[in-house]
């Protein structure tokens, strides 16, 4: 659930490109599979579910608007975890983004729902989604945007190595790491922020 009890801050993070990557793991009874049709309301749920959209007409509008146009990638992108009676529980997607000639692999919408938390889900789908990119998105740095609302997730994203970008750029047009820093003082040990603060990067360092 996004701790909202903290201000909001933007923050972009980036890692190199995805060689073998690591098979998830799942809790007991819990398996992961891709979108299908007639999942939109499932994502949206879940989606909803963490409070990403007031309410599932809005998590609706954006899917129709965003996702919807490219219905075919979505089953090769959309990835779910089902509880085991096979309610979809889980989510993220291997997108991708454009910033001029450049193309970049971006992760979307990682979310688990309140009642699933806390079993390794999230970890599970971004494992796979890192598995996606490697063959849908060779060669190229994977981003993701988050918030100091998502400091939880923010925690796995560092494990999964993915670091925090430190300018502003066309790729991180509203980043504020400096800002996010301090809000997430009040959330993180000093050992924790240090390492976060300390491996800061320059989109340059990656888009070259």
């Amino acid at each position: 659930m996004l701790d909202k009890s903290i201000p909001y801050k933007n923050i972009y993070m980036i890692r190199g490109p995805v060689k073998n990557a690591a098979d998830p793991v799942l809790p007991d009874g819990y398996s992961l599979r891709m979108f299908a049709p007639g999942d939109r309301d499932a994502w949206c749920a879940v989606e909803t579910s963490v409070a990403e959209f007031p309410d599932i007409e809005k998590a609706r509008a954006y899917f129709e608007k965003d996702y919807a146009p490219f219905a075919d990638e979505l089953p090769r992108r959309c990835v779910f975890a089902c509880a085991p009676d096979g309610t979809q529980v889980a989510t993220a997607t291997a997108w991708w983004s454009k910033d001029g000639d450049e193309r970049l692999a971006m992760v979307h919408w990682v979310s688990v729902h309140p009642e699933h938390q806390g079993k390794g889900l999230g970890r599970a789908v971004m494992a796979r989604v890192l598995q996606l990119f490697e063959t849908l998105e060779p060669g190229r740095p994977i981003m993701l945007h988050t918030q100091t609302w998502s400091h939880i997730a923010v925690r796995m994203y560092l494990s999964l190595g993915f670091r925090p970008l430190a300018d502003v750029s066309p790729i991180a047009p509203r980043s504020e790491l400096p800002d996010a820093i301090e809000v997430l003082r009040s959330v993180m040990s000093e050992e924790e922020l240090r390492r976060f603060a300390d491996c800061a990067v320059c989109a340059a360092d990656y888009l070259q």
